[in-house]
């Protein structure tokens, strides 16, 4: 009889543990971006912002375009998508510092693992793309005006990747 209550009891806190490495992932990419402030998530409060310097709240409405949009972004891969979806990401360097530009697909990554979830990006960006050329598919002519001559000798995605 305890066995039984002792799994059920299991079974009810497993959904806490998902939602609490949803967090804790969460904390961890924004916090490692943000300079000279810390985001936590509060039971009371929700997501609040800090300085580092004296504590004191920043409101969200406060921060940086970039900042806002990754971590409205982050949150909805984290909290909104349901397990095995395909996500379509457009453009996310938008209004994103380059440094963070660098580590999104790293990131989503981790997301994606933990989720259980695909996706795919779409990017002019190469520091999103960044080391991972390998997983990278060039959409449309392998040469252009910008990339190459019009007999597509130059550069392509694939030697950009090289370079």
């Amino acid at each position: 009889m305890l066995e039984l209550y002792l799994e059920d009891a299991d079974q009810k806190l497993a959904s806490f543990s998902e939602v609490l490495a949803k967090i804790n992932l969460l904390e961890q990419i924004i916090n490692g971006r943000l300079l000279a402030k810390r985001l936590r998530i509060d039971a009371n409060n929700g997501m609040v912002v800090t300085r580092n310097r004296d504590g004191s709240t920043i409101p969200l409405t406060a921060l940086s375009s970039g900042e806002q949009h990754e971590i409205i972004l982050l949150f909805d891969l984290l909290f909104n998508v349901q397990p095995n979806s395909v996500v379509l990401i457009d453009e996310p360097e938008i209004s994103l510092h380059i440094g963070w530009q660098k580590k999104f697909i790293a990131d989503v990554l981790l997301i994606a693992g933990l989720v259980g979830f695909q996706f795919c990006v779409a990017t002019h960006s190469p520091q999103i793309i960044g080391q991972w050329w390998n997983i990278a598919d060039r959409l449309g002519p392998k040469s252009s005006d910008f990339l190459g001559d019009d007999e597509g000798e130059g550069s392509t995605a694939e030697s950009i990747g090289d370079a």
